[in-house]
């Protein structure tokens, strides 16, 4: 019996399409010890029903594995363009910075150019100031000295 194929038949004996396996002779004899008259047709059928929900889930793994990874790259397109506004954002946020440092920068240098020339109008009104102080000592003096010569009578 040594190379001798058998095949076995997993079915429904009414029906049109027969499984047929091909079996060793090793798992003939496993199987005729567990022949039981009624339950090896039910055996087969469950085999059956297994083998078929077996390739069912393996159909629906294999759709969730699909719908996984379009849901991934769906996320990653997601975040990538999340990182791109964030990116718009911070390049926007310094450029405001910027400007807001330039305009702070501005007014710094407007001030200081203010302060000089309070400083410089603050000198020529003392210096003015001191003039007209000189203007009227001298005027008195030479109201003094109109005086003087009045009363020498030479005027």
């Amino acid at each position: 019996m040594a190379g001798h194929r058998t095949l076995l038949w997993i079915g429904d004996p009414g029906s049109p399409g027969p499984n047929v396996v091909p079996i060793n002779d090793m798992d003939v004899r496993v199987l005729k010890s567990l022949y039981i008259p009624g339950v090896t047709y039910a055996l087969g059928v469950a085999a059956a029903r297994v083998a078929g929900a077996h390739d069912l889930l393996e159909k629906n793994a294999q759709k969730l594995v699909q719908e996984s990874n379009a849901a991934l790259e769906t996320y990653q397109r997601q975040r990538a363009a999340e990182q791109a506004e964030t990116l718009w954002e911070l390049e926007g946020n310094a450029a405001l910075s910027a400007w807001a440092l330039q305009l702070a920068q501005d007014a710094a240098a407007a001030e200081d150019e203010l302060r000089t020339v309070r400083s410089v109008s603050e000198r020529e009104q003392t210096q003015r100031l001191a003039l007209l102080e000189e203007i009227n000592l001298v005027q008195t003096e030479n109201g003094s000295l109109r005086q003087q010569l009045r009363a020498l009578g030479k005027l």
